[in-house]
C-alpha cells in the first residue's frame, strides 16, 4: 500500500494550537507534527510528545518569525536589534543572490541557528535522528537545502520535506479558486521547481522524502473537498506500493490573547487566529477524511513516477 502521512505544522507555537493538533491526533487523522524549536510553547509541546509517544514528530526549522535561539551578535544578518527574525522566504533568497560577499557569513549564521534548533529538539526528546521541514518552506531555498543535504550525516538528518504537489482544482470552483489564487499558485510553482531540483541532489539511500505533497495550493484552507480532489488527482497518476504522500494541515488555532510571536513582528498573527484553522481541525476529525486517505493508500500501480 502507498504510505500516507497526515501532518500538522506549528506544534509548540502556542499552547492552544498544540492542544488542537494533539486532539487531531487522538481523535482524528494526524500521524505526525512539526515541533517549532523557537515556539512560545516549546516546553509544553515537548511534554505533550512525551505523554503521547504515538505522535510522530519532525523539526520545524524557522528563520522567518519569532525570536532566534542564537545570540543576535552571532547572526546579525538574520535578526533585528531585539533578536527577532526579520526576513521572509523571498528576502532571504534575495540577500543570498544579491550580496555575494556576504554569502560566507550568511552560511555560517544560518548553520549556527539551524544547528541550535535541531539540537534543541533532539536534546529535549532524546531522538537520535530527525526529519526536517520548515516554517514558510525556507529549507527549500537552494542554498539552505544544499547546506542541510551536506550536513545530513553530521546532524543525523533522516528525512526532509519536498513539497512536490500535483496541480488540481476543487469544486465548487468559485469558492475555492479564490483560495488558490491568493498567492498559493505562485508558491506552488516555485516549490515544485525547487522540489524537483532538491530530489536530484539527494545521494541514494541517505535522506528520505515524500514523493507527493498536498497542502500548498490550498494551504491555509484545507478541507474535505480539497483532500477528495487531491485523492482523485493522485489516483489518476502512477502510484506504487512504496509511494509516500504527505498531506499537510494547520489545525492549530490560537486565541487573540495568546498571539503567537506577539513579542516580535506578529506579521502572521491574523493567520494563526483565523477561523480556517478551526475548520481544518473539524475536517481532520471527520470520518470522511479517513475514507479519502484509505482510498489513496489502497490504490497503486506497479510503475513509478
Amino acid at each position: 500500500m502507498a504510505h500516507i502521512i497526515v501532518h500538522a505544522d506549528d506544534f509548540g507555537i502556542s499552547r492552544e494550537a498544540s492542544d488542537s493538533i494533539l486532539e487531531a491526533h487522538i481523535s482524528g487523522c494526524i500521524d505526525r507534527t512539526s515541533v517549532l524549536p523557537n515556539g512560545e510553547a516549546f516546553e509544553y509541546a515537548v511534554q505533550l510528545l512525551r505523554e503521547n509517544p504515538g505522535l510522530q514528530y519532525a523539526v520545524h526549522l524557522n528563520l522567518v518569525e519569532g525570536k532566534a535561539l542564537s545570540d543576535r551578535k552571532k547572526i546579525p544578518d538574520l535578526v533585528d536589534n531585539n533578536g527577532f527574525f526579520n526576513h521572509s522566504f523571498l528576502s532571504l533568497w534575495t540577500l543570498y543572490l544579491l550580496h555575494r560577499k556576504k554569502r560566507s557569513d550568511l552560511f555560517k549564521q544560518i548553520k549556527e541557528e539551524l544547528g541550535r534548533q535541531i539540537f534543541r529538539v533532539r536534546n529535549a526528546l532524546g531522538c537520535k535522528e530527525v526529519t526536517l521541514d520548515s516554517h514558510r518552506y525556507v529549507h527549500m531555498l537552494p542554498f539552505i537545502w544544499h547546506m542541510l543535504n551536506r550536513l545530513a550525516k553530521e546532524w543525523n538528518i533522516a528525512g526532509m520535506r519536498t513539497p512536490f504537489e500535483p496541480f488540481f482544482l476543487v469544486k465548487p470552483f468559485r469558492r475555492n479558486v479564490r483560495n488558490m489564487f491568493s498567492g498559493n499558485l505562485m508558491k506552488h510553482m516555485i516549490l515544485n521547481t525547487l522540489s524537483k531540483k532538491a530530489v536530484k541532489s539527494i545521494r541514494p539511500g541517505t535522506i528520505s522524502h515524500p514523493d507527493y505533497f498536498i497542502g500548498v495550493l490550498f494551504g491555509g484552507s484545507m478541507s474535505l473537498d480539497v483532500v477528495r480532489a487531491a485523492a482523485q488527482r493522485l489516483l489518476k497518476g502512477k502510484l506504487h506500493a512504496e509511494t509516500e504522500v504527505e498531506i499537510l494541515f494547520h489545525p492549530g488555532h490560537s486565541t487573540d490573547e495568546e498571539g503567537p510571536f506577539r513579542k516580535g513582528s506578529g506579521r502572521y498573527n491574523k493567520y494563526y487566529v483565523s477561523e480556517n484553522r478551526g475548520r481544518e481541525l473539524q475536517a481532520l476529525l471527520s470520518p470522511e477524511l479517513k475514507g479519502y486517505i484509505r482510498d489513496i493508500g489502497s490504490a497503486h500501480h506497479a510503475s513509478k513516477r
